[in-house]
């Protein structure tokens, strides 16, 4: 006989702003995706632009019975 069980996994977010003058290029957002980075939105305010990234990584396991 077969058992399932179920894992719930609560997940905490990193976040990271980069701000510049320019748009980043596709070499850096390589770079920071290895490191596990995920762009999630591009905002340009007047001259500058922010580029905000979140990183996840599993804050705990809990079994559930």
């Amino acid at each position: 006989m077969t058992k399932n069980k179920t894992i719930e996994v609560s997940r905490m977010f990193q976040y990271k702003i980069l701000q510049a003058d320019s748009l980043i290029n596709e070499q850096q957002l390589n770079e920071l995706a290895q490191e596990g980075w995920r762009l999630v939105t591009i905002v340009k305010n007047e001259n500058l632009f922010y580029f905000y990234f979140e990183k996840s990584k599993p804050a705990n396991v809990t079994p559930i019975k």
